[in-house]
């Protein structure tokens, strides 16, 4: 059994922890280690592979743009690469989740406990599929390890001229890869008010971090000419009806996979409050002297979870559990420094082993959702590619967008084609299938002649004839009427391959 001392961490057991973080990682995700780019991916993906670090229509991710250029730079377009790299990232955040929980427990006797436990719990969180699998998902883990580290550095730092500079860099890059350690600030100055509470400066690391936040924003506008890009609409919808469903929703998915009814997710979340309130309870009664410290934590975890609540996460699929990347991190912190403070070592292993086996659970069958998204982006292009061959011109229709919220083709189709060497002239895109959770994927999809004569393939095309059709636009929410050549040939997804249009 590896010997960890109480210090706060060796050089060899920091270099420990990191590989017993990538081994988990490996073990957990290695069956996707091959799969393929997906959706936004082929975009970006196409974009970085010609220098191009800057998306100047909405977002400001340099950061995750470069980091993709090279990994395109390594394996072209075949996905290993872009997994590998962020299983690395996902290692290092539960290094940095070790390392933080030494410090912020730094006068507990159990702080290597929990230290390990909050670590294993971050590491094996279910719902990291899309931080981890999808490649453009890495903004998500890698802003986080660029702040954490920040937020670690503040920590153990005073506010001096290299430091601040240090500090200063990192969280700039934090907000120069994804937007969602954007309140890092209120988090930086819980964390420290709590831990240096005789520190009259605990203020300045703060208004450091709001500071680099404010010349981020700056700098944003000035190249992208927007703060928050194509999600604001969605984000700062404050009507208290859609918040507080946006906030039921984003707990209970939080802690249970898709699939179950909104009213179950709300069930959930209250019962999550309810125990919450419990723990926190029971808590300071045994541990009054480390109540500024959970307290922290707790308010850190609640900071870090206003965005996804904001943003909103899908109860049905899997879509969007990249936002959870970070909460995450306090989340794991807070659930081993409450286990082990309130379990005795036998009911600390029952209670860790029964949570690691739900995470697996969950974990598992998120793998077999991802697995199945990556076959049918591959069949797809392998089915373009035969047929391209046979017509100087064709129309697409009923493109998956996604399978049960893992990506396919939502965005980035004729990228995709041109990643894989095929011209994309000719080739029109006139519809996309709808949400996975709304069909019967397992069943052959097999168009449909309704009482009108048109012919209906899926629930978003209908050909009124055959150089007429109707395609469902999910931007403006109603079906678009577009003329086609007749003569030429229409290809359309029937849940296991493309098919032609007879």
């Amino acid at each position: 059994m590896i010997n960890f001392s109480a210090r706060n961490g060796s050089r060899i057991e920091q270099v420990t922890v990191f590989f017993l973080s990538l081994l988990i990682t490996l073990l957990a995700y290695g069956s996707l280690l091959n799969k393929g780019l997906s959706s936004d991916d082929h975009e970006v993906v196409l974009k970085v592979s010609k220098g191009l670090f800057l998306n100047l229509n909405s977002f400001f991710r340099p950061v995750s743009d470069i980091t993709l250029y090279l990994c395109y730079q390594i394996s072209g377009n075949h996905g290993w690469s872009f997994v590998l790299f962020n299983i690395i990232i996902h290692a290092l955040c539960g290094l940095m989740i070790y390392k933080s929980c030494l410090v912020l427990f730094s006068e507990k006797e159990k702080k290597t406990v929990i230290a390990l436990y909050a670590t294993l719990f971050f590491v094996l969180y279910p719902f990291h599929h899309e931080s981890l699998l999808w490649a453009v998902g890495r903004g998500s883990s890698l802003a986080t390890l660029f702040a954490v580290l920040a937020i670690y550095l503040s920590l153990i730092r005073q506010p001096d001229g290299f430091w601040v500079g240090i500090v200063s860099v990192l969280y700039f890059l934090s907000l120069s890869t994804y937007e969602n350690t954007i309140l890092v600030p209120l988090i930086v100055a819980v964390l420290i008010r709590a831990n240096q509470q005789a520190n009259k400066n605990w203020w300045k690391w703060s208004l450091i971090f709001l500071i680099t936040a404010l010349l981020n924003l700056l700098v944003r506008y000035y190249l992208v000419g927007v703060i928050v890009g194509d999600y604001g609409d969605r984000i700062f919808d404050f009507s208290p009806n859609v918040l507080v469903l946006k906030i039921f929703k984003a707990s209970g998915r939080f802690i249970l996979p898709p699939g179950f009814a909104e009213i179950w997710m709300i069930i959930l979340s209250l019962v999550a409050g309810i125990v919450l309130l419990f723990v926190s309870f029971r808590l300071l009664k045994l541990d009054k002297s480390g109540r500024g410290v959970f307290f922290s934590i707790l308010i850190s975890f609640g900071v870090s979870f206003v965005l996804p609540s904001l943003f909103g996460i899908s109860t049905r699929t899997l879509e969007g559990d990249r936002l959870y990347y970070f909460p995450t991190f306090y989340f794991s912190i807070l659930l081993a420094y409450s286990l082990v403070q309130l379990c005795s070592s036998v009911q600390l292993r029952w209670a860790a082993g029964l949570l690691v086996g739900y995470f697996l659970f969950c974990l598992h069958n998120g793998n077999k959702i991802w697995k199945k998204a990556d076959e049918i982006s591959k069949v797809i292009l392998d089915d373009m590619i035969a047929y391209r061959s046979k017509a100087d011109k064709m129309y697409v229709v009923n493109l998956p967008e996604e399978y049960f919220g893992a990506h396919v083709f939502r965005n980035g189709f004729p990228e995709a084609l041109i990643l894989r060497g095929l011209d994309t002239t000719g080739i029109v895109l006139l519809s996309l299938q709808g949400p996975s959770h709304q069909l019967i994927l397992n069943e052959v999809l097999k168009p449909i002649i309704d009482s009108s004569g048109s012919l209906l393939i899926g629930v978003n095309t209908v050909f009124l004839n055959r150089s007429t059709v109707l395609s469902f636009n999910r931007e403006t929410k109603i079906f678009e009427k577009s003329a086609i050549d007749s003569t030429k040939p229409v290809l359309y997804w029937d849940n296991k391959n493309l098919k032609l249009l007879p």
